[in-house]
Protein backbone atom coordinates (compact mmCIF):
# COMPACT_ATOMS: atom_id res chain seq x y z
CA UNK A 1 0.00 0.00 0.00
CA UNK A 2 2.89 2.41 0.37
CA UNK A 3 1.88 5.40 2.11
CA UNK A 4 -1.86 4.73 1.04
CA UNK A 5 -4.77 3.62 3.38
CA UNK A 6 -6.06 0.82 1.53
CA UNK A 7 -5.47 -1.29 -1.98
CA UNK A 8 -7.91 -2.92 -4.66
CA UNK A 9 -6.76 -6.37 -5.12
CA UNK A 10 -8.20 -7.93 -8.21
CA UNK A 11 -10.20 -11.09 -7.23
CA UNK A 12 -9.88 -10.28 -3.48
CA UNK A 13 -11.59 -6.65 -2.43
CA UNK A 14 -10.54 -3.83 -0.70
CA UNK A 15 -7.82 -3.87 2.17
CA UNK A 16 -7.14 -1.34 4.29
CA UNK A 17 -5.36 -0.07 7.32
CA UNK A 18 -5.67 2.35 9.67
CA UNK A 19 -4.50 3.71 12.95
CA UNK A 20 -7.31 2.29 14.59
CA UNK A 21 -9.58 -0.88 14.18
CA UNK A 22 -12.58 2.10 13.75
CA UNK A 23 -10.45 3.88 11.22
CA UNK A 24 -9.74 0.96 8.98
CA UNK A 25 -12.87 0.06 9.04
CA UNK A 26 -14.62 2.94 8.15
CA UNK A 27 -12.43 3.37 5.16
CA UNK A 28 -13.56 0.02 4.17
CA UNK A 29 -16.91 1.30 4.37
CA UNK A 30 -16.15 4.31 2.23
CA UNK A 31 -14.06 2.46 -0.22
CA UNK A 32 -16.90 -0.05 -0.74
CA UNK A 33 -19.62 2.83 -1.07
CA UNK A 34 -17.70 4.40 -3.27
CA UNK A 35 -17.40 1.66 -5.67
CA UNK A 36 -20.78 0.97 -5.62
CA UNK A 37 -21.73 4.42 -6.21
CA UNK A 38 -19.04 4.02 -9.36
CA UNK A 39 -21.09 1.08 -10.59
CA UNK A 40 -24.44 2.47 -10.96
CA UNK A 41 -22.98 5.60 -12.83
CA UNK A 42 -21.26 3.26 -15.26
CA UNK A 43 -24.64 1.05 -15.37
CA UNK A 44 -26.58 4.11 -16.21
CA UNK A 45 -24.88 4.38 -19.20
CA UNK A 46 -22.72 7.01 -20.94
CA UNK A 47 -20.83 8.46 -17.91
CA UNK A 48 -19.79 11.44 -19.85
CA UNK A 49 -16.67 13.27 -18.93
CA UNK A 50 -15.97 12.17 -15.68
CA UNK A 51 -13.47 14.73 -14.36
CA UNK A 52 -10.98 13.88 -11.59
CA UNK A 53 -9.51 15.57 -8.65
CA UNK A 54 -6.15 16.53 -8.92
CA UNK A 55 -3.44 15.05 -6.05
CA UNK A 56 -3.96 18.77 -4.17
CA UNK A 57 -7.52 18.60 -4.32
CA UNK A 58 -7.68 14.75 -2.95
CA UNK A 59 -5.49 15.72 -0.48
CA UNK A 60 -7.31 18.65 0.58
CA UNK A 61 -10.44 16.29 0.90
CA UNK A 62 -8.87 13.53 2.97
CA UNK A 63 -9.65 14.90 6.16
CA UNK A 64 -11.17 13.19 9.47
CA UNK A 65 -12.31 16.59 10.52
CA UNK A 66 -15.69 17.08 11.90
CA UNK A 67 -15.83 13.66 13.44
CA UNK A 68 -16.48 12.53 10.05
CA UNK A 69 -14.74 8.89 11.96
CA UNK A 70 -16.87 8.62 15.21
CA UNK A 71 -20.01 9.85 13.20
CA UNK A 72 -19.73 6.93 10.96
CA UNK A 73 -18.20 4.65 13.75
CA UNK A 74 -21.58 4.78 15.78
CA UNK A 75 -23.55 4.71 12.44
CA UNK A 76 -22.14 1.28 11.73
CA UNK A 77 -22.51 -0.03 15.36
CA UNK A 78 -25.77 1.78 16.15
CA UNK A 79 -27.71 -1.25 18.32
CA UNK A 80 -24.71 -3.51 18.90
CA UNK A 81 -24.30 -4.57 22.42
CA UNK A 82 -20.51 -5.28 22.18
CA UNK A 83 -19.74 -1.75 20.65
Amino acid sequence: MGDGRGVMMRGNGLVTAGESLEEAVVLTWYGEDAARVELAVLAAGDAGNPAFFTQEEATRRATWSGRILERMWDHLTYGDPEA
